[in-house]
């Protein structure tokens, strides 16, 4: 296949899906390009996993160069992340320089920066709060770095350092949703429930835009509730018991019994109506990994 023509990636991904798709389908493979990730319970699964895999690549002619290969390893790196049994956390290899990263002097220099860590977001509380001081500099406002931008941007690093662990979720736990909204930025963690303790998968937070911050407070943490949802469809549309929905807003409780709905919020229940969930109210002071990341 030509490099750099536009559609070879996705046609070497369609490929590669089509080749591996019944080791895909059960569970022990996932590909993106030419990285292939197998993972299996045990050994001796894995070595049959791997020999299918090599299999399918000689059948196919398609060739591996060795020194790019691991084999029954613990932990690995894949796609920017390391993986080991159960958790996921940040490459600390590639944090490595992070403390060092210099101050942004313009803004191609910051959008290199704001490239990087966005990457890592996930990972991140608070993200888009603490960035909203350095991505208004990113379009057409004029350049002026002061003691809030370099504020943000030491926080930024600060919380890029720290060895954040997220939990590899599973079918079989259940999955709890905790989402807040305030006046400029809504935020939501996802935990599943692992041997008896609850554990963070995935951190979200986003910016509102103008018209959503003229939302009322109501329709505002509807909406963190939606992007959520959204945002971790792949993980809790196959959930195999009722997500737990965590809300500080008493009055969502009773969404589904208003008479009277505009059409953002019919829309939001119709699409409510897809998920198996309970909403459970959870009070502002006790919502705290939530409500921090809308601040």
């Amino acid at each position: 296949m030509f490099f750099g023509l536009t559609n070879s990636p996705a046609t070497f991904q369609w490929m590669m899906n089509d080749i591996f798709k019944d080791l895909i389908s059960e569970g022990k493979v996932t590909i993106y390009l030419d990285d292939i990730l197998i993972f299996t319970k045990d050994l001796d699964e894995h070595r049959r996993i791997v020999r299918r895999v090599l299999q399918k690549l000689r059948e196919n002619k398609l060739f591996l160069k060795a020194e790019k290969c691991e084999f029954e390893v613990l932990e690995t790196e894949y796609l920017g992340v390391i993986i080991s049994e159960g958790q996921v956390h940040m490459d600390l290899v590639k944090l490595a320089g992070i403390a060092e990263w210099p101050t942004p002097t313009k803004k191609k220099e910051l959008q290199s920066f704001l490239g990087f860590t966005n990457f890592y977001r996930k990972f991140i509380k608070n993200y888009s709060k603490v960035v909203r001081a350095l991505t208004q500099l990113t379009g057409n406002a004029e350049w002026t770095w002061g003691a809030v931008q370099n504020q943000a941007f030491q926080q930024l690093k600060k919380q890029m350092a720290e060895d954040i662990i997220l939990a590899i979720p599973n079918r079989t736990g259940c999955f709890r949703v905790e989402a807040d909204a305030s006046n400029g930025a809504i935020g939501a963690v996802l935990s599943q429930e692992q041997d008896g303790k609850w554990r963070p998968v995935a951190f979200m937070s986003k910016a509102l835009t103008a018209t959503e911050r003229n939302y009322e407070i109501y329709d505002k943490e509807l909406l963190a509730i939606m992007l959520a949802l959204s945002e971790w469809r792949h993980y809790l549309m196959g959930a195999l018991e009722d997500v737990e929905i965590w809300t500080d807003h008493q009055n969502l409780q009773y969404f589904r019994k208003l008479q009277k709905l505009n059409r953002r919020q019919a829309r939001w229940v119709t699409e409510l109506a897809e998920y198996h969930f309970i909403l459970k109210h959870k009070p502002g002071t006790a919502n705290v990994k939530a409500d921090l990341l809308s601040r």
